[in-house]
């Protein structure tokens, strides 16, 4: 099973290697098409073997192997990031390297893997982006996801959305919203989200046709909105305060404790599971 993952892979490497291009219309399978529309991996691992003067098939199981390792230090480096602690770092990373299924993923010889590690990229550069370098980095992975991946793809963008959404929200309740902030925030999503749809309308991903129609599409927004409002209550300063039936102070209960954000958010959770289930 390995061998025949790494075979669809490196059927596209071949071409570059041999070829110095990947046209889709040389494609020799409906597979091979699929996957010369996603091309990023199969030029990275015509690169690599080049470097190494080997076989694309000889080679590929060492450069997922690196693919893995540079992941599980990105994951390191963005729990020191979130916490500040070096144990809960390196327990991250013991997590991240032992872990069954990230290993397969990670290891596996497939595009997904490099989904993954622009993924991790992804959050590592989403929390330093107030350096305009970083800034920038992060609109290249953005871009570059596209090529990779396409699920990973709408988890990055989606990833990006709520949490600038969250902060948005956050920062107009504290008057700490200005334009020049919401315009670097905005463009950062919204140029590689443009240059990701027609990408995909060019190539005419399957995946991308079937989320374009009216149906999918709403349930899409549905689960980015739920996700946006729970984000945003999550990290709101008003988590702080109880909710009502665990308010044991004495007093009456106000409307607005009856229905505030937290009721919106469970409200909006129930409506969507339901009509999930529809």
């Amino acid at each position: 099973q390995e061998r025949e993952l790494a075979a669809r892979e490196v059927k596209g490497a071949e071409r570059i290697v041999a070829d110095g291009r990947w046209d889709r219309a040389d494609a020799g399978s409906n597979l091979e098409a699929y996957n010369s529309k996603m091309p990023l991996f199969s030029y990275i691992l015509a690169e690599f073997s080049m470097v190494l003067g080997m076989a694309p098939m000889d080679c590929i199981q060492l450069m997922t192997a690196v693919l893995g390792t540079v992941c599980v230090i990105i994951g390191f480096a963005l729990a020191k990031k979130l916490t500040g602690s070096d144990a809960a770092a390196l327990g991250c990373a013991a997590v991240l390297a032992l872990h069954g299924f990230f290993v397969y993923a990670t290891v596996a010889a497939w595009k997904e893997g490099l989904g993954i590690l622009f993924l991790l990229l992804t959050f590592l550069l989403f929390e330093g982006r107030a350096d305009p370098r970083k800034r920038v980095l992060l609109a290249l992975v953005l871009m570059l996801l596209p090529l990779t991946h396409h699920l990973t793809t709408l988890v990055a963008y989606a990833f990006v959305f709520i949490a600038v959404c969250a902060e948005s929200i956050n920062r107009w309740r504290t008057d700490r919203l200005d334009w020049n902030w919401t315009v670097c925030e905005a463009t950062t999503l919204a140029a590689p989200a443009a240059f990701a749809y027609i990408y995909f309308s060019s190539v005419n991903m399957e995946f991308f046709s079937e989320v374009n129609n009216a149906n999918d599409a709403a349930l899409l927004g549905s689960a980015i909105f739920l996700g946006a409002v729970v984000a945003i209550v999550l990290t709101m300063p008003a988590m702080s305060k109880p909710w009502f039936i665990f308010d044991t102070k004495p007093g009456v209960v106000s409307a607005s404790l009856l229905f505030d954000e937290k009721s919106l958010a469970l409200l909006v959770g129930y409506g969507a599971l339901l009509l999930n289930s529809r």
